[in-house]
């Protein structure tokens, strides 16, 4: 694992849990912890997301839009505030035809994709195979809420 300021990614940490306090948006949030170090993944990861930006207009050759800048800056910092707390794995990587980075988790009974809008906004859906009263589609600022979802699986 490579070593990090844990006390900036911990501030940073905290300063996204007081933001998202002020949304209003009522659910329960867990106790989270965070890692000491960067997990192995998340350097790939984030270079990944990068070469996203690579992609030319309509590069699924059905017409997608390039990969928008803001969205690749605002996935590469969702990604690092995710990637410092433990529980979280590493998300598969891929573009939408509407120029978003998309980052993707399964477990083979729950899957979550998160769209990452290049307003800093984050499209997401939460699908539990086993218990579809648990499933979730919304859109939200709250990383806050990501990470609830994230760390309960």
């Amino acid at each position: 694992m490579n070593t990090i300021n844990s006390s900036e990614a911990f501030e940073t940490n905290i300063e996204t849990w007081r933001n998202s306090h002020a949304t209003g948006e009522a659910f329960v949030r867990p106790t989270v912890y965070a890692r000491r170090a960067v997990p192995d993944w998340l350097v790939e990861r984030v270079q990944k997301i990068d070469r996203l930006g690579q992609l030319e207009a309509n590069w699924d050759s059905y017409g997608a839009r390039k990969v928008q800048p803001l969205s690749i800056q605002y996935a590469k910092s969702a990604l690092c505030n995710l990637g410092v707390i433990v529980g979280v794995r590493s998300p598969t990587i891929s573009a939408t035809p509407d120029g978003f980075v998309s980052l993707g988790w399964g477990n083979g009974e729950a899957t979550m994709d998160l769209d990452i809008l290049p307003d800093g906004r984050m499209a997401f859906s939460y699908l539990n195979e086993a218990d579809s009263s648990k499933d979730i589609e919304s859109t939200t600022s709250d990383l806050g809420r990501v990470i609830a979802l994230l760390t309960q699986w």
